[in-house]
């Protein structure tokens, strides 16, 4: 078997598999950013050509809301609520994928960490923060989110609200620390495991949070034996190794 050709297009993958079988325009999928790390490693395996488009969750929301077609979606769990009532997506379709801490938070090797793992040495070391790079609540970012939701819990928002980065989400948290430009980065927290030169922060457990990524085959799709093929891909063992790989937890599926 020949290996993937992989031509990237801004924030779309295209990948072409050369293997006969299915015919016609490449199958095409969007897929939350939060998911990346698995789907790269399985859009490279999966047998029909198929186009990846990757963006912040609730941008792959308003596209589909605003009348954008793919022939599968993958999202978090809860995207999909305001996607079945409507049939946009079928919803006899949407399986679980992996879930992940919500939020997870890392700053440049070397630099200080909380004390110890309880809720008061996280208030007082996130209180001695100059920035925080995390995504803008407006865009999407789970993670934001968590982290905007946890301030308020702890009582410090207001000292701490003046001192966030808002990025477009993405890579550009992390790239924010890396490059000094930020002091933490707020992600979700597979999105921060290995990467080089980081230090992930031991969140209190009361803040973490889950996230569930769920696939679902979008209506109206021109070739649903291959949205159905890879929602059978989805759940297989191929998948389930790329999902553990990129930090995630595989969702238990029903037999």
């Amino acid at each position: 078997m020949k290996a993937p050709r992989r031509t990237f297009l801004g924030g779309i993958a295209l990948f072409t598999i050369a293997r006969a079988g299915f015919a016609g325009a490449a199958m095409r999928a969007g897929c939350a950013n939060g998911f990346r790390p698995a789907m790269s490693r399985i859009a490279g395996e999966f047998q029909p050509a198929m186009e990846v488009d990757y963006a912040e969750g609730a941008v792959l929301l308003r596209r589909l809301l605003e009348g954008e077609r793919f022939d599968v979606v993958i999202l978090a769990r809860s995207s999909f609520d305001g996607l079945m009532p409507q049939g946009i997506v079928l919803a006899d379709s949407v399986i679980d994928l992996a879930a992940t801490d919500r939020l997870g938070v890392a700053v440049r090797r070397g630099d200080a960490l909380p004390d110890d793992e309880t809720v008061g040495a996280f208030r007082r070391w996130l209180l001695g923060l100059k920035s925080v790079a995390l995504t803008n609540p407006a865009v999407a970012g789970a993670a934001g989110r968590q982290f905007l939701t946890s301030i308020e819990r702890l009582g410090i928002a207001e000292e701490i609200k003046g001192r966030l980065i808002l990025t477009p989400g993405g890579p550009a948290n992390v790239r924010l620390v890396t490059s000094g430009e930020a002091q933490a980065a707020v992600q979700l927290s597979h999105l921060l495991s290995g990467v080089d030169g980081l230090a992930v922060v031991s969140v209190p457990a009361e803040f973490r949070g889950t996230v569930i990524f769920a696939a679902g085959v979008v209506a109206g799709t021109p070739d649903q034996a291959a949205a159905i093929s890879l929602m059978k891909f989805l759940r297989g063992p191929v998948a389930a190794q790329a999902i553990e790989a990129s930090g995630m937890r595989r969702s238990p599926w029903p037999t």
